[in-house]
């Protein structure tokens, strides 16, 4: 979920491009339900995620707050009054070059395993890549 669309997700870390298809959204209503969301928006946009986050979370969504500052739970729960909310510390050095296109320096990411519900979230691969593309997740107020 973006704002702006593009038509292939190019990662450039370590050295590498990779390049993968991807279903990209820009409007709300394109989505349905998922049983995942993370939320990768700076603290001061979560409320531009409103719209987004009422069409994908239900009671069983668990989402990953994937975003700088402290009372993350606090800040997402109006956005999803019913789905199980877990925070996490999210550190990432990277530059998006255009619409889809970004270069990672670095990342590394830790959530809290207690306020994970048992069996239903597996921690992110070490692989930064793939990492950061779990993290596109949610992002509607960057490009």
């Amino acid at each position: 979920c973006v704002r702006t669309r593009f038509d292939e997700l190019v990662v450039e870390t370590g050295g590498q491009v990779i390049r993968a298809s991807a279903r990209v959204v820009t409007k709300p209503e394109e989505v349905d339900v998922v049983d995942f969301v993370i939320l990768a928006t700076k603290a001061h946009q979560t409320p531009s995620a409103a719209g987004w986050m009422e069409r994908l979370c239900d009671p069983q969504t668990v989402v990953v707050i994937a975003q700088n500052g402290i009372d993350q739970v606090q800040r997402v729960r109006p956005y999803c009054p019913t789905g199980t909310i877990v925070p996490s510390v999210c550190t990432a050095v990277v530059s998006s070059l255009l619409p889809g296109t970004w270069f990672i320096a670095s990342t590394d990411t830790s959530s809290s395993p207690r306020a994970t519900p048992p069996g239903r979230f597996v921690t992110c691969s070490r692989d930064p890549v793939r990492r950061y593309a779990s993290r596109l997740t949610l992002s509607p107020t960057n490009g």
